[in-house]
C-alpha cells in the first residue's frame, strides 16, 4: 500500500514538473517573439552600447547606477551590427536561468530536497520572476544572480567568497547592499563569529577596491563626483517617493504576495530554526526597497530567500491541504497574469519598429538629438547619439533648458511651454514635437 502511494506520489511530481515547464517553455518563447523595448532597458542599454563604444561611465556617461549589468551586456554588441532586442532579452534569461539552477542546487544539496521537488521549485521561481517584469531588460536579475552566488557560499561555508558575491551585488544595483544585512545576523549564531563577519566584510570590500582603483586612479575620475553619482543624487528630486498606498503595493507585489500566502499557510512558524529566521529575514530585508516605490521589478529582489522558504515550507514537509491548492492556484494566477500581459502588449515591438522607421525620414540614423519621453528607445532602434551624455546621461525625467535647443536637435513626446516646435510630426495616432536648430544633427 505505501509502496502504491509513492508511486502515485512520483507520476504525480512528473506530471507538474512537465506541465510547469511546458508554461515557462510557452512564455520564454512568446516573450521573446512579443518582444517590446522597456523605457529602463534604454538606460542600461544605452550605456552598454556606450562602453562598447569605448566610453567610460561616470566620466563619459553620467548614470546614477552600478556598473556591472552594463558592462555584462556590452559584450552583446559584437553579436549583431543592427541593434537586436531580443538577443539581450535572452542573456537576461540566461542569467535568470543560472540562478534558478543555484536554487535548485542549494534547495538539493543544502536542505536534502530531492531533485525533481527542487526543480519544480526552480520552474515556479523562473515563472515569478518572468511575471514580475522579467520579461523586460532590469537590475534586479543580475542582483539576484550574484545573491544566489552568495547563498551557495555561505552554506559551504566560504565567508570570503560570499562576500565577494554580495559585494557584486551591490554593483549591479546599490539595492545589493541590504543583502549583508541578513547574511551578518545568520552569522552572529556561528562559533568564531568574529573571524567569520571579518572574513565576510574583507569579501565584500573586494569589488569596492577594484570599483575605486578602476575609476578613481586609473580612470581619474575624482571621488566626489564618483560619489554624487552612485549615489543618485538627484533621483529623489526627480522621483519623489509617494505616499504609501497599501493597495499600491499590493498590486505591484502581486506575484510576491501570491507565493508568500501559500509558503505562511504551510509554514507559521518562520523563527523555528536560524535558517528560516535568516531566509524570512532576507525577505523582510529586501521588500523595503518597495515601500519606496513599488515597481513589480523591485520585488524580485526577495525572491531568492521566498523560494528557498518555499522549498523548506512545502518539500521537505508534508504538505497542508489548503496550503497545497492555494501554491497551486497562485502559480496558476501568476501564469494567467504574465500570458496577458504579453498578449495586451504583442504589437508594441511592430509599433516601434513602424515608428523608428518614419522618425528615421525626419533625423537620419545616427544623428546626434536628445531624445524625451517613451521615444527614448531610439537611441538604441536608430542608432542616435546623446548630445548630453556628461550632463544627464540617460535620466527618465531632467530639468529642461531652453538654451538645448540653440545647440542640439530634441524630438520630444511633449509640447514645451513657451517653446514653439520646429516641426511637428504625426504618425498613426502619435504626435512628435521636434525642437532645436535642424542642422545640430549634421
Amino acid at each position: 500500500m505505501q509502496r502504491n502511494f509513492l508511486r502515485q506520489d512520483n507520476v504525480r511530481e512528473n506530471v507538474n514538473i512537465y506541465i510547469y515547464f511546458g508554461f515557462l517553455f510557452f512564455l520564454f518563447f512568446f516573450s521573446l517573439f512579443w518582444h517590446s523595448i522597456s523605457d529602463d532597458s534604454v538606460y542600461y542599454l544605452g550605456i552598454a552600447r556606450d562602453i562598447y563604444h569605448g566610453l567610460v561611465p561616470y566620466k563619459d556617461v553620467y548614470s546614477i547606477y552600478s556598473p556591472v549589468m552594463m558592462y555584462l551586456n556590452a559584450f552583446l554588441f559584437l553579436l549583431s551590427e543592427n541593434f537586436s532586442y531580443p538577443i539581450f532579452l535572452s542573456f537576461q534569461y540566461i542569467m535568470l536561468s543560472l540562478s534558478a539552477i543555484l536554487l535548485f542546487r542549494i534547495n538539493s544539496a543544502f536542505f536534502s530536497l530531492e531533485k525533481k521537488k527542487a526543480a519544480l521549485v526552480s520552474i515556479f521561481f523562473m515563472i515569478a520572476c518572468m511575471s514580475s517584469d522579467g520579461t523586460y531588460i532590469n537590475l534586479e536579475i543580475y542582483v539576484i544572480f550574484f545573491v544566489f552566488c552568495s547563498l551557495f557560499s555561505f552554506f559551504q561555508k566560504k565567508y570570503m567568497l560570499t562576500g565577494i558575491f554580495l559585494g557584486m551585488s551591490f554593483f549591479c544595483k546599490q539595492y545589493g547592499l541590504l543583502n549583508f544585512l541578513p547574511f551578518y545576523f545568520a552569522l552572529l549564531w556561528e562559533e568564531n563569529k568574529i573571524k567569520k563577519i571579518m572574513a565576510l566584510s574583507l569579501g565584500g570590500l573586494v569589488p569596492l577596491a577594484v570599483f575605486l582603483w578602476y575609476y578613481c586612479f586609473y580612470q581619474a575620475i575624482d571621488m566626489a563626483v564618483l560619489f554624487n553619482q552612485i549615489r543618485a543624487k538627484g533621483y529623489t528630486q526627480d522621483y519623489p517617493r509617494t505616499a504609501i498606498s497599501y493597495l499600491y503595493i499590493f498590486w505591484g507585489g502581486k506575484v510576491f504576495f501570491l507565493f508568500l500566502l501559500p509558503v505562511l499557510l504551510q509554514n507559521r512558524k518562520v523563527f523555528q530554526n536560524k535558517t528560516q529566521f535568516f531566509l524570512f529575514l532576507g525577505v523582510v530585508v529586501n521588500f523595503l526597497p518597495a515601500l519606496i516605490q513599488s515597481f513589480q521589478h523591485y520585488f524580485i529582489l526577495t525572491f531568492p530567500y521566498l523560494f528557498l522558504l518555499l522549498g523548506i515550507a512545502f518539500f521537505t514537509n508534508k504538505p497542508q491541504k489548503i496550503a497545497w491548492k492555494a501554491l497551486h492556484v497562485s502559480v496558476i494566477l501568476v501564469i494567467v497574469l504574465l500570458a496577458l500581459r504579453l498578449y495586451r502588449y504583442k504589437d508594441l515591438a511592430q509599433e516601434h519598429i513602424l515608428v523608428a522607421r518614419h522618425i528615421e525620414k525626419e533625423i537620419p540614423k545616427g544623428s546626434t538629438i536628445l531624445l524625451e519621453g517613451w521615444v527614448r528607445y531610439l537611441y538604441l532602434m536608430n542608432e542616435y547619439q546623446n548630445p548630453l551624455l556628461r550632463e544627464i546621461g540617460y535620466n527618465f525625467s531632467f530639468s529642461w533648458k531652453e538654451e538645448w535647443t540653440q545647440k542640439w536637435l530634441i524630438l520630444s513626446c511633449y509640447k514645451k511651454q513657451g517653446l514653439s516646435p520646429q516641426k511637428i510630426i504625426f504618425f498613426k495616432n502619435h504626435i512628435f514635437y521636434l525642437y532645436g536648430n535642424a542642422q545640430t544633427s549634421k
